[in-house]
């Protein structure tokens, strides 16, 4: 059974992208842009690396968010603070099982386009 994936929209990829200079200059642009395919070139060759440019995109900002509660977790593991620590761990998992759950998709994406 293939994972349960979460419609494209774009506030949800702005949403996700947040806070990144390189995302929030760049998605808008994709959104707003043609498609550039060549005559006969097929629509899941460009599907497979639009995909694969989102994931890494996800990768991105899960890697830049996982370094923000790190250290905000040192912080507060610094400070005494126990109930912030715990907070912030139990999201550092979540965020840590998101990105594996990214990245075989895209290590299989990227496969398939080297085919």
């Amino acid at each position: 059974m293939w994972p349960r994936v979460a419609p494209f929209d774009a506030i949800g990829l702005l949403a996700e992208t947040e806070g990144d200079v390189v995302s929030e200059d760049v998605v808008p642009v994709l959104l707003i842009s043609d498609s550039v395919r060549d005559e006969g070139e097929a629509l899941d060759d460009s599907m497979a690396i639009a995909t694969s440019c989102l994931n890494a995109l996800r990768l991105l900002s899960l890697d830049r968010r996982l370094t923000r509660i790190s250290s905000d977790l040192a912080a507060a593991e610094r400070a005494g603070n126990a109930e912030r620590s715990d907070k912030l761990a139990l999201d550092y998992l979540e965020l840590t099982k998101r990105k594996g759950d990214l990245l075989p998709r895209n290590e299989a994406a990227l496969a398939q386009l080297m085919r």
